[in-house]
């Protein structure tokens, strides 16, 4: 995966079910995300994957090095940040369990969509 292919990201940044979904369609065609900038999404090109994205949302900007191992043993491996938006993908063959499945975190999490 030497080429890197930027693409125009979709424009509301807090639409996170679009921009999850967009990734995974990019990973299908061999287009894997490396990077998130204010308008653009960098791809490394590969064999297409079916893969799982999910983005968790920070306040701080920052996630710590312990968030990031505890979703990599729920099967979620880092793959960027942009500001507040941190993004996790994972294989669909591994069905690992969603980020967050507390009924009240997601609530809190959907009125800030």
């Amino acid at each position: 995966m030497n080429k890197i292919v930027r693409k125009l990201r979709p424009s509301d940044y807090w639409r996170i079910g679009e921009h999850e979904s967009w990734f995974s369609d990019m990973a299908a065609m061999g287009f894997h995300l490396k990077k998130m900038g204010l308008h653009f999404a960098h791809f490394g090109k590969g064999e297409p994957k079916k893969m799982r994205f999910r983005i968790d949302v920070s306040i701080n900007k920052k996630i710590t090095p312990e968030q990031i191992q505890m979703y990599e043993e729920s099967g979620w491996d880092y793959v960027t940040s942009y500001n507040f938006f941190h993004v996790y993908s994972s294989p669909v063959e591994l069905n690992a369990p969603e980020l967050h499945t507390d009924p009240a975190e997601q609530s809190l999490f959907n009125k800030l969509l």
